[in-house]
This record gives C-alpha cells, sequence and structure tokens, in this order.
C-alpha cells in the first residue's frame, strides 16, 4: 500500500477538522433547537393552562353564584314561612340550572341528610347524604361555609358528579341543611378536549389533595391514582399560582400546574418530549441529510484528491529517478555537456565542462553561456543559436557540427567541436552542447603537416 505524502496527510488533517466541525456545529445547533422547542413547548402548557384555570373558574364561579342567589331565596322563605320541601323551592331550584349545563341538579338537605328539595323533579327523591363528605364536612365544621366534594357516583343516575355545597344556616345562625350543587364531570372533560392543543396533552382537574376530577382525554387507570402535587403559596399572585415541573419518568415530559383562584382546586396541562419534538425531529433529518451529505462529498472529494496527489508523487518519483539517471548519465559521460534555456542561461553543467571550463556547477548555473565564449566571437554565437531556432529543423540533433572557440576562467582561449541539441521541456525550448576539446587534435594534425 502506497503511504499517503505529506501533503496529502495535511489535506487529511484538513478535512477531518472539517469534518468534526461540521459534525460539532450540527451536533450544537440540534441541541439548542431542541432547547428551543422545550421551552416553547412548556410555553404552551402555561397559556393554555391558564385560559382553562380561567374557564374553570368562571364556570365554578357562576355554581357559586347560583348557590348564593338560592341560599338567598332559601332565606326569604323561611321569613315567609315556607318549608324547604314546598313546590315554590323546587321551581326556585329549577330556575338555578336553566342555562348553566355544568349542572346536573341543584338539592336541598336538611339537617339530617334528608334531600327535602331538588330542582329535578317535585317532590324529591327518598335519598339521604348525610354519609356524604360534602354534607358531613359541613356539619361538623362551623367554620366551613363552602365545600368541593371528591368525585362521587350521583345516587340517581351513576354518573360521576363533583359536588359543592354549601351551609344553610338558621335565621339565628344554626346549621339547619346543605344546599348542594352536581358539577357534571361529563361536561367538563369533552370542554377541556376541545380546547387542548393537538400536541398538548394531557389536561387534568385535580382536588388539592390530588384526587382525579376530570381528565382529557379520559384515562380510567388516571380516575383511581392519587398524584402529587405542588404547594401554591397562598395569594392571588399570577406568578405564584402557575408551576411547572419536568417529568422524567418512562414518557418524560413538561407538565404545568395552575391554581384554580377561589376553589381547592389545581388544572395541570402536560406535554411529553416526544410530541413537544416533533417538529423538531423533522427538522433535524433535514439538517442531519444535509450535514451528512456535505462530509460524504467532503470525503469523497478528499480521497479523489489524495488519490491524484499519490499518482501525482508517484509520477514524480518516476520523474526524479528518470532525471538522477539521466544526471547520473550526463555528469558520467567524458565530454563536456551543457545546457542553456531560451535566454541561453546555464542550466545543466557537468563535471567533464567543469573541468574543461574551471568553474564549478554553482559558480556557473544561471549566468549566461557568454561567460564561457571570448568576447569578440559572442555575436557570431549567438547568430548560430538563432539560425539554429529558426532553422526549422525536426531532428533533434544538427547533422554539422561546429567548431568553436572556449573560453576557460582563467582566460585562456581552446577550440571547441561542438554538437547542439534542442528539446521543449513544458512548453520551453532547450539547447544542449556536447562539447571536446579539440586543441590536442589540432596540435597533431598541424605537426602532422
Amino acid at each position: 500500500m502506497r503511504s499517503i505524502p505529506r501533503s496529502g496527510r495535511f489535506i487529511v488533517i484538513l478535512a477531518t477538522i472539517a469534518v468534526a466541525t461540521i459534525a460539532t456545529m450540527t451536533g450544537l445547533l440540534l441541541w439548542q433547537l431542541r432547547g428551543q422547542e422545550l421551552r416553547h413547548a412548556q410555553a404552551e402548557t402555561v397559556s393554555l393552562s391558564r385560559i382553562l384555570a380561567e374557564e374553570t373558574t368562571r364556570s365554578l364561579q357562576s355554581v357559586d353564584l347560583a348557590l348564593d342567589l338560592a341560599l338567598d331565596r332559601l332565606q326569604q322563605a323561611e321569613k315567609l314561612g315556607f318549608g324547604i320541601d314546598e313546590f315554590a323551592i323546587h321551581a326556585m331550584l329549577r330556575s338555578r340550572i336553566e342555562g348553566m349545563p355544568q349542572l346536573r341538579s341543584v338539592f336541598v338537605a336538611d339537617a339530617n341528610g334528608k334531600i327535602r328539595s331538588s330542582a329535578l323533579g317535585h317532590p324529591a327523591p327518598n335519598f339521604s347524604v348525610k354519609d356524604r363528605d360534602y354534607f358531613i364536612a359541613l356539619r361538623d365544621k362551623p367554620e366551613l361555609d363552602r365545600y368541593v366534594s371528591i368525585p362521587a357516583s350521583n345516587r340517581v343516575d351513576n354518573k360521576r358528579t363533583v359536588f359543592i355545597s354549601r351551609r344553610i344556616r338558621s335565621s339565628t345562625g344554626l346549621f339547619v341543611g346543605v344546599i348542594v350543587a352536581s358539577l357534571d364531570i361529563a361536561f367538563i372533560e369533552p370542554f377541556y378536549d376541545s380546547l387542548r392543543l393537538d400536541r398538548v396533552s394531557p389536561t387534568a382537574l385535580y382536588l388539592d389533595q390530588g384526587t382525579l376530577i376530570a381528565r382529557a382525554p379520559y384515562d380510567e387507570t388516571a380516575r383511581r391514582e392519587r398524584v402529587t402535587l405542588p404547594t401554591f403559596v397562598a395569594g392571588d399572585n399570577a406568578v405564584d399560582m402557575v408551576h411547572t415541573v419536568r417529568i422524567e419518568t418512562d414518557a418524560p415530559g413538561i407538565r404545568t400546574y395552575r391554581k384554580v383562584s377561589g376553589f381547592p382546586m389545581i388544572l395541570s396541562v402536560g406535554i411529553s418530549d416526544r410530541e413537544a419534538l416533533n417538529v423538531w425531529q423533522d427538522t433535524s433529518r433535514l439538517i442531519l441529510s444535509g450535514a451528512a451529505t456535505n462530509i460524504l462529498l467532503m470525503i469523497a472529494a478528499t480521497v479523489l484528491l489524495l488519490r491524484r496527489i499519490v499518482h501525482e508523487e508517484a509520477l514524480a518519483a518516476v520523474v526524479r529517478e528518470s532525471s538522477n539517471q539521466l544526471r547520473a548519465m550526463v555528469d558520467s559521460a567524458m565530454d563536456a555537456i551543457v545546457t542553456i534555456d531560451s535566454e541561453r542561461r546555464v542550466v545543466v553543467f557537468n563535471p567533464a565542462a567543469q573541468a574543461m571550463f574551471g568553474y564549478t556547477e554553482l559558480e556557473i548555473a544561471g549566468k549566461p553561456i557568454d561567460i564561457l565564449i571570448p568576447t569578440r566571437f559572442r555575436a557570431n554565437h549567438e547568430g548560430n543559436i538563432a539560425a539554429f531556432r529558426n532553422s526549422g529543423v525536426n531532428a533533434r540533433m544538427k547533422d554539422a557540427r561546429i567548431d568553436i572557440i572556449g573560453l576557460r576562467s582563467d582566460g585562456q582561449e581552446f577550440p571547441l567541436e561542438s554538437t547542439i541539441a534542442r528539446v521543449t521541456i513544458d512548453g520551453k525550448e532547450m539547447y544542449t552542447a556536447i562539447l571536446r576539446d579539440i586543441g590536442d587534435r589540432r596540435r597533431a594534425e598541424t605537426e602532422l603537416r
């Protein structure tokens, strides 16, 4: 397996940092959006609890007002000498429940708990309520004037009912009975269900001690359970009337409790995290899909870039190896080899050339080729190069050799035989001359002659 070049490692590090950044920022964004959704859900429970508590208070207050008016009529009837079992009392009670759908009935029981008059009919049904909590509490506790019962089955129709009772006092202040309004729970639950928001559930009404009165949606199991409710500070301060808690159970969520003003009741509005985060989950899927797509694209681009880098590095290694082999061949050549670029600057100067001209490669690299030619021959040499450049000869080597005069570093001139080749590298022309000192041969030819 090919190792990753240093530049590739840097790209991998950058890609890793970018992926980690995208993942981290996406996580933080989703967490922030989740918190916003939960806070929004909590605000919804607070708002809905206020609306439902106000409506519940109005409904109970209207019942309380009906009982107040009925008590006034009973006191007036006592002064006029009417008994509480007469038809006039029945008619008065009947008028109290008209236009009040939340009331099933209003009835009057004497000091012994026997029902003496009822809005449902005359004469009153032969029932006793002396065993009911709403009768016992007002009979045994003179300081109480009103009592709200725990939910119980109505003895007339067996339907679940909450009873609100008021003490009836004689003109001398003695306990002579109770007047009771039966509140229809079957009216309360559909009312709560109609106002409940789609994702807010459940809505429930409790007595202060935790007994369930009504719940939407209806749950038979919840009726038998008694819950622990928060304690509210006495007073009508709006801040003191509401309490929001976090529920950590099998179904975590948020629940807001609100005191029903003037009555021993607490309204509860809840929402589960699953319902509260429905929209967040849909949004999260889109965000995660976008982030995952970006990460995959980044990984794919990184892989492709790494492949290209590795491929180019392999090609570069081949080129370097070929260059090194060529360099070794040039360096081992017995003849001097000099290469110049299109601007006539020296780029290759092999050891044989260094020995011939007396310059090191560092001294001559990048210098004009003119440094190796006597001044009087430079113009002629430049013309020869230009003619060769413009000749249009496609062959790599020029057929004819050129005899020129070279100039050593110590100023000594000597005859040279030159063979020139032209190559194009990266669009740039390079000229390579293979030089041979022909001074000894000239001297030998002169001696022969």
